[in-house]
């Protein structure tokens, strides 16, 4: 029986063994959410790396609990990511970002993302959850398309709708990068997935705000 949410068409994988070092490193501390989600350009690039357990380990009261978190305004833990020549790989935080896409995107396991990751073959349980999991989040906190929607007479109107709609648009989430060759970067995700904390460097990488780096020390 499915009893945990299936967000694993939130965010793709891709063969992290195949991936180089990108050159270009133009890469910002702080992401908001239209920049992770939907359509954006970012978003058709995030990637988990093909080894990383599926997203589906987090049940309903979970995923509308991140959401509430990020919507109230509260501390959310840093992305961890590192960028490769073509895609942009999740080292931490696969379910709290597929938790904010599937919000956005209206796609707990039964949108079109995932009828489309899945070969429109979704089974009823995975329906079931989705469903559940739509009606929680929308209990706890409301639909995205409908802050999406909301006019500035609407806002003017309703101060707390107003309060939530400023924080859901102006709000970023923090991202550290891992900065090193494919090498470092699985190194980081494992010593951060297996001891649970990124307090520790990881070959050559650390976690910490870009700093200027020359072409000889990118690869040491």
């Amino acid at each position: 029986m499915v009893n945990k949410v299936i967000l694993d068409a939130m965010i793709r994988r891709a063969d992290f063994a195949q991936q180089s070092e990108s050159i270009s490193m133009e890469l910002g501390d702080n992401l908001k959410l239209g920049e992770i989600t939907g359509s954006s350009p970012l978003s058709k690039f995030l990637r988990k790396p093909d080894f990383q357990r599926e997203t589906n380990h987090w049940t309903p009261i979970q995923v509308a609990g991140l959401v509430k978190s990020f919507v109230s305004g509260e501390l959310i833990p840093a992305l961890i990511l590192w960028k490769s020549e073509s895609f942009v790989f999740v080292i931490d935080g696969g379910h709290r970002l597929s938790a904010l896409k599937a919000w956005v995107e209206n796609d707990y396991g039964d949108g079109s993302s995932s009828y489309s990751f899945f070969g429109k073959n979704i089974e009823p349980a995975q329906k079931k959850i989705a469903d559940k999991t739509r009606k929680l989040v929308e209990s706890e906190v409301g639909r995205f398309s409908d802050f999406s929607a909301l006019t500035e007479q609407q806002l003017k109107a309703d101060p707390v709708k107003a309060k939530l709609h400023s924080i859901i648009f102006s709000r970023s989430l923090h991202v550290q990068w891992v900065y090193g060759n494919q090498g470092v970067a699985e190194d980081a995700f494992f010593r951060i997935n297996t001891r649970g904390t990124a307090s520790r460097p990881c070959r050559a990488a650390q976690f910490m705000p870009r700093q200027p780096r020359t072409k000889a020390s990118r690869h040491e």
